[in-house]
């Protein structure tokens, strides 16, 4: 491990090195570009449909050059965002600034960026100015491709079924995409699947279920199918809300003798209670930057929405009204919480948004329906609930400020629960390589991805012999990780592995950089699998 780490360093600091210092020779100072050709274009207008998804976007100016020249290329994306309060603004996003000396022939420059979180549906327009001293001549540009990282609404679907004559009410849990295609159901047990809550890296889902007896938390691999059972007590764990890191999970659980807000790692398995008192508190729903939590409690004699920091301290009520505010949903892009609002005298619930500090509450849904369960977009665009406005209850989704409903869900088996989150994978890169090791360290270097901020990875490296063969990932801030072995977590230190074996390196709500993916190895032959995905990123 000690090699490999002290190999990668070396060889991600050269690899940085050499960014700046291949950019410095013909610096802004130094390039001293002669105007004798410049383009300036504005390019066709993109169109983006999907109001749930964050989209990456990918584009190359391509130019033959007469003879040897210096380039600086800028560029600009423009389109709608929405802003705090449900109103629309405007974006402008930077290309990356490119400098760079070019031969004669054809040559082509990229981009590869991201469009803000919060961008809404609709027209996205880019613009490309190239400076170049002389030698420039048929120039042509084009937008390559148009990359959306899918997300999915996860819900509960209940349904009748007849068990040795009986009818028994049972819940599971379903996918969908946003518009209604693509319905998966995902658990099959006969019992009472609920609350599902899809992990940051969107590889995993997590639920409340009581097929043992009474309910625990359960985790369960989208890729896989595999089930895990994550906790196992007496009393009933509920409303499972997952870190936007990663690394916890925030549930109601009644293991203090009350219903309590407590805390999860992920990894370990440990446990935190974060509440403590005689009054009922529950629902957990976590800031996008996972350092605060939204909760409900009945400490002031009905339902209201509390806030406080992700160790339980410093509590602070949000809602002071009559009725019960329940179920509280925090926009990851414009900070608004949505939660429902119910009117149990009036037959009815509606869903409500209010700012982050517990002001500007306003009205989104009316008549008298039970409009429950709010879930925001990724891009905050949209908010989905169910509701039985139409006779069942479905899944509806509507602007932020309740404007276009649009029923998504439409059969005779009632939905609710939902969670809408980005899922899966955008890209995939697979490969198989020889390794001979030949008796002393190597340094196998594969590739770099580059993640826009808040994107996710898996990297999958296996092999078919034994081998003292070991996973290294340089991250943007230089950590060397190696992840999983085949004897579980931990850190692989150089072991020979007796035959096939495996290591994995995942990571989600990443921060923005290269990730340089290699492989460490000594002595062996073998063959080296890598398969390589990621969402809201690229790869070469």
């Amino acid at each position: 491990m000690r090699g490999l780490k002290k190999t990668l360093w070396v060889f991600g600091f050269v690899f940085i090195l050499m960014l700046p210092l291949s950019w410095a020779a013909y610096g802004e100072d130094s390039v001293e570009i002669t105007e004798v050709f410049t383009t300036d274009f504005a390019g066709t207008p993109k169109t983006v449909f999907n109001p749930g998804d964050n989209v990456r976007y990918h584009v190359a100016f391509d130019l033959n050059v007469a003879e040897k020249t210096k380039v600086i290329a800028r560029g600009t994306a423009k389109g709608q965002k929405m802003k705090p309060g449900g109103e629309e603004g405007f974006f402008k996003t930077e290309l990356e600034k490119q400098k760079t000396r070019l031969k004669t022939g054809p040559h082509t420059l990229n981009w590869d960026e991201s469009l803000p979180i919060n961008a809404l549906p609709g027209e996205v327009s880019y613009k490309i100015k190239v400076k170049i001293r002389d030698g420039g001549e048929d120039v042509e540009w084009g937008l390559l491709s148009i990359e959306e990282a899918p997300s999915k609404i996860a819900f509960v679907r209940e349904e009748t079924m007849m068990i040795e004559g009986e009818p028994i009410e049972n819940k599971d849990i379903w996918m969908m995409n946003p518009d209604g295609t693509d319905q998966v159901q995902l658990t099959f047990d006969i019992s009472d699947d609920r609350s599902p809550s899809i992990s940051p890296n969107g590889m995993e889902i997590t639920f409340a279920s009581d097929r043992t007896g009474n309910f625990d938390i359960w985790v369960l691999d989208l890729e896989a199918r595999e089930l895990t059972r994550l906790t196992d007590h007496p009393a009933d764990d509920l409303q499972p809300e997952w870190a936007p890191d990663g690394k916890k999970i925030a549930f109601t659980s009644e293991r203090a003798g009350t219903k309590d807000v407590w805390l999860m790692d992920v990894d370990y398995g440990d446990l935190e209670q974060l509440t403590s008192s005689n009054f009922k508190e529950k629902g957990p729903r976590w800031a996008q930057n996972s350092k605060r939590i939204l909760f409900v409690s009945d400490r002031d004699g009905n339902d209201d929405i509390y806030k406080m920091k992700a160790n339980g301290r410093r509590n602070e009520q949000l809602t002071y009204d009559i009725g019960d505010q329940r179920g509280p949903n925090w926009s990851d892009a414009t900070r608004e919480i949505a939660f429902t609002w119910w009117e149990f005298s009036k037959s009815r619930a509606h869903i409500y948004a209010m700012d982050k500090n517990g002001e500007n509450i306003r009205q989104l849904t009316f008549k008298k329906f039970y409009d429950r369960g709010p879930a925001w977009s990724p891009n905050g665009g949209r908010i989905a609930f169910n509701s039985n406005r139409a006779g069942n209850f479905d899944i509806w989704s509507m602007n932020p400020d309740g404007s276009e409903m649009v029923q998504i869900t439409i059969d005779t088996a009632k939905e609710s629960g939902t969670d809408w989150k980005k899922a899966g994978f955008s890209g995939e890169w697979t490969a198989s390589r020889k390794i001979t090791g030949k008796g002393k360290e190597n340094i196998l270097y594969i590739g770099t991805v580059h993640l826009a901020e808040g994107g996710a990875l898996k990297v999958e490296m296996s092999w078919d012999d034994a081998a003292d063969l070991d996973l290294g990932v340089l991250e943007p801030d230089g950590n060397l990780i190696t992840w999983k072995n085949p004897e579980g977590y931990g850190r692989h230190k150089g072991n020979i592995i007796p035959g096939p074996g495996m290591e994995v390196y995942t990571v989600s709500g990443a921060p923005q950089g290269d990730y340089l993916v290699g492989a460490y190895f000594k002595n062996y032959e073998t063959t080296a699998h890598w398969r390589i995905r990621w969402r809201d990123g690229s790869f070469e």
